[in-house]
């Protein structure tokens, strides 16, 4: 279940009465993806979720021709995608091999593993996976993941002559603040924020979730009943598009601020909310390994005990800290 999509342009539904314009998706990311699961079928819709994304997904079993088709798609292929949010024993010789086949093709391998087994990610990064993504999580979540490993470079003839290299740029940046407040401005702003933090791949959850909170808890005011009923009726899209241009809730603004300090990255996220009871949140349960690919109500257990060493609100619920310390591990 897609929790949201952009939604800016307008065409006549095929069906619909004259004159009836219906909203549409602006055109996707695309690429081509090496989708790798232990039997060969993506547990859930992952694999239509991607799709939705315009990735071309090839899905394969996770076995030693998945590291022939590696090496024969070179050329084609953008990321490789590691779904190990299932249970069970994970094979780390065959990542290691598939991080050394990746390596030399400089494909990019995302790991998918359930927020429940931190041994899995730990596994993986032993193995030389680093670039995880703690499932379940919001599709704006992948989405995000996903344009942050898949950089590609501009044609020779639009490069200046003397490029600057982004990470050489950003390694110099000491704070910075962004006004945020579509899910499409979360989307844009998570590659670039991970970035300044000591394991980007590890981050990427945690920006992205406080994030939407922000939004949606937020600035938006919706509710987890609310939210899980919009999502149960397939309405989520609809709903939260009407809600973000009804006053009062379409002049509020969320604001992200990074500062970088000598012991390590904090962020702060401050909503126009009224706040909400954060409380039983932050002692959430993880969510099941089976659960899908957009959960409801997890997303601060999750920011606290995969991306960041510190989470603390303040009283009323509308400003999130966060801090990770340059000594954090990976995972």
């Amino acid at each position: 279940m897609t929790l949201y999509q952009p939604m800016n342009k307008y065409e006549t539904a095929p069906n619909a009465p004259a004159g009836q314009a219906t909203l549409v998706t602006e055109p996707p990311v695309s690429g081509h993806l090496l989708l790798i699961s232990p039997d060969g079928v993506p547990q859930g819709k992952l694999e239509e979720q991607l799709r939705r994304l315009g990735f071309e997904v090839t899905p394969v079993q996770e076995a030693p021709e998945a590291l022939a088709v590696v090496q024969a798609s070179v050329l084609t292929l953008d990321a490789i995608v590691l779904d190990w949010r299932s249970g069970g024993d994970k094979d780390r010789a065959f990542a290691e091999a598939l991080a050394d086949a990746a390596v030399n093709a400089q494909i990019p391998v995302l790991t998918l593993a359930a927020d429940c087994r931190a041994g899995d990610l730990r596994l993986a990064a032993a193995a030389g996976l680093e670039q995880h993504l703690c499932m379940p999580c919001q599709l704006a979540q992948l989405k995000a993941a996903l344009m942050a490993m898949i950089v590609r470079p501009a044609p020779a003839a639009e490069r200046p002559s003397a490029a600057i290299n982004l990470d050489d740029a950003v390694s110099l940046l000491e704070n910075c603040k962004f006004r945020f407040r579509t899910p499409e401005d979360v989307e844009k702003l998570v590659p670039l924020l991970a970035r300044l933090f000591p394991h980007p791949g590890r981050a990427v959850t945690g920006i992205a979730e406080l994030m939407l909170n922000a939004i949606e808890h937020g600035n938006l005011e919706i509710g987890h009943e609310r939210k899980a009923d919009w999502v149960a009726r397939g309405v989520y899209h609809t709903e939260l598009a009407k809600r973000l241009a009804t006053p009062p809730f379409s002049e509020r603004w969320a604001e992200v601020i990074i500062n970088k300090r000598d012991d390590g990255v904090m962020i702060v996220i401050m909503d126009q909310g009224c706040g909400f009871c954060w409380q039983n949140l932050v002692r959430n349960e993880p969510a099941p390994a089976e659960a899908a690919v957009e959960p409801n109500g997890h997303g601060i257990a999750i920011a606290r005990e995969v991306s960041f060493d510190r989470l603390r609100f303040n009283h009323q619920g509308n400003q999130v800290t966060a801090f990770v310390s340059n000594e954090s591990p990976a995972w």
